[in-house]
């Protein structure tokens, strides 16, 4: 099952809801340079599963300005917080660069 393409086109496939979910791209000279897919929960929480840049835009700062065009839509929405799952070897990534803070699992599921 491509589960990829069901989180893009929102379907939802056996046990797995992929509603509400959104795919933001960066584009230049009309190529995708760097994507996310976006999931919005409400005004409570947004959740961010997965992102790419192309291997030859990493490094240029692509995906940083498509996580600020990110974050002020979901500001626009008011949603309060943006959690997303992250593997060990990216968390550095994510708290020194984007300002994350790694979350306690005991308040994973409330």
């Amino acid at each position: 099952m491509d589960y990829i393409t069901a989180m893009i086109y929102g379907w939802d496939i056996r046990d797995q809801d992929f509603g509400g979910m959104y795919c933001a791209v960066l584009t230049e000279n009309s190529s995708v340079v760097s994507a996310a897919i976006l999931r919005v929960l409400g005004c409570e929480v947004a959740e961010l599963p997965l992102v790419a840049t192309s291997r030859e835009s990493q490094g240029k700062g692509y995906f940083q300005s498509l996580f600020s065009c990110i974050e002020g839509m979901l500001a626009s929405l008011n949603v309060k917080h943006l959690v997303l799952p992250a593997a060990d070897e990216a968390e550095s990534i994510w708290t020194k660069r984007f300002g994350f803070s790694k979350m306690p699992v005991d308040e994973w599921f409330p």
